[in-house]
């Protein structure tokens, strides 16, 4: 699932500052793990004024190859350190998700989450069902599951999830242009060193990888990136493909620490959360331009890891 031992996680990328966001890219070589056809992705990142996380996935084969690209970024809207994720809330645009077997491969159709611990149609806390006596829960030791992201449209971004953490009052929407999302709730972390020496404990974080479905290339009954991409097609083998994923973060109007008495009072508060959240550097009125910004990510690792190590790209 995770591209082989070798894949794009555990690879060293180029990296540059490009018209206001950062790139980083990988030439995979025809045959590395495998893998038919020589391969150049790049993973661009931006601010935009809205508090938006844009990642923008590129990638470009000279022969039909098999591509499905994610992030593996871990949240925690409490911040590093700070116990599990068990109270933050999920919302998914999800009214179905993947059925897998007891190795984690999905096979055979998508099922409805209505009546199952799946069902986060309605926010639902992720502690509130995780360990509940279910298949899916039993093999992954909790969420480790793709959701189906209702009314995908191929190359239509659409909202897939909402995240909300009541204790911070942070919320972080997630919209992809892809048909599935997977959610790992960090069930085997526990051994993992992050930033500042913080060791991440079990339920630590949790993923929301935007994706094509998992074993797509083996189950006719799957969207699959096979057929929507000319990049994968025999008559157009030299094609691109681009996804695009966006985090959009700020604070729920459910928690309300002190009133905001001004329009100034509220962007210096909502600047300080932003820090919070990603461990940025301090920054004055005088150096709020984007470039600027951009500059401050372009100090976090190229993992795109906000509170532990964890893998980018996986082919």
């Amino acid at each position: 699932l995770h591209g082989g031992p070798e894949g794009f996680q555990n690879k060293v990328w180029e990296s540059r500052e490009h018209e206001g966001g950062i790139e980083f890219l990988y030439y995979s070589e025809d045959g590395e793990m495998g893998y038919p056809g020589a391969l150049k992705t790049v993973a661009r990142y931006e601010w935009t004024e809205e508090n938006e996380l844009r990642l923008t996935i590129t990638a470009e084969a000279d022969a039909p190859t098999v591509l499905n690209l994610t992030s593996h970024a871990y949240f925690n809207l409490n911040g590093e350190g700070s116990g599990t994720i068990l109270n933050h809330t999920l919302k998914f645009n999800c009214s179905e998700y993947l059925p897998t077997t007891p190795s984690q491969i999905p096979f055979g159709e998508s099922e409805p989450v209505a009546g199952t611990p799946m069902d986060f149609v309605n926010p639902k806390a992720l502690g509130a069902e995780i360990k509940a006596d279910f298949p899916a829960l039993n093999y992954g030791k909790g969420y480790d599951n793709c959701w189906v992201i209702d009314g995908y449209e191929p190359g239509q971004i659409q909202e897939a999830a909402e995240l909300y953490a009541p204790e911070s009052g942070r919320v972080l929407n997630v919209y992809t242009t892809q048909p599935g999302v997977q959610i790992y709730t960090g069930n085997y972390l526990g051994i993992c060193k992050g930033r500042n020496k913080k060791i991440y404990k079990s339920h630590g974080a949790i993923c929301m990888e935007t994706q094509y479905f998992p074993n797509h290339i083996n189950e006719e009954n799957f969207v699959s990136a096979l057929p929507v991409s000319t990049l994968n097609s025999t008559s157009h083998p030299s094609s691109d493909k681009r996804e695009t994923s966006l985090i959009s973060l700020g604070v729920s109007i459910r928690v309300a620490p002190k009133p905001i008495k001004t329009i100034l009072e509220f962007l210096r508060e909502s600047r300080r959360l932003l820090r919070l959240v990603f461990r940025l550097p301090e920054i004055n009125d005088s150096s709020l331009s984007q470039a600027k910004a951009i500059g401050s990510l372009n100090r976090l690792s190229p993992n795109f890891a906000f509170i532990s190590s964890s893998s980018l790209i996986m082919r």
